[in-house]
């Protein structure tokens, strides 16, 4: 029997893990009563590029962690309860 084994112990897989995220908000709230109120909103964002650390060059793997941008389009509705 034989048995390989690697250790990647600590390693980082991008060079920096702070992204700013760019987007805008619109939306709309409706009062049902004096203390109650609905609302939704709808929104874009996006996200640049990841930079990748170097730590898989030569190994087949090099782009592994190389995630492309992103636009997200997040919807949420609410309740608010005035007291």
């Amino acid at each position: 029997m034989l048995e390989l084994g690697l250790t990647l112990s600590d390693l980082d897989y991008f060079e920096n893990s702070t992204l700013f995220i760019f987007g805008a908000d619109t939306g709309i709230s409706r009062d049902l009563s004096d203390t109650i109120a609905i609302g939704a909103e709808i929104g874009l964002r996006y996200q640049p590029k990841f930079s990748p650390a170097p730590i898989l060059l030569g190994t087949g793997l090099d782009t592994i962690n190389d995630t492309g941008s992103r636009v997200g389009l997040p919807i949420s509705v609410f309740l608010t309860w005035r007291f």
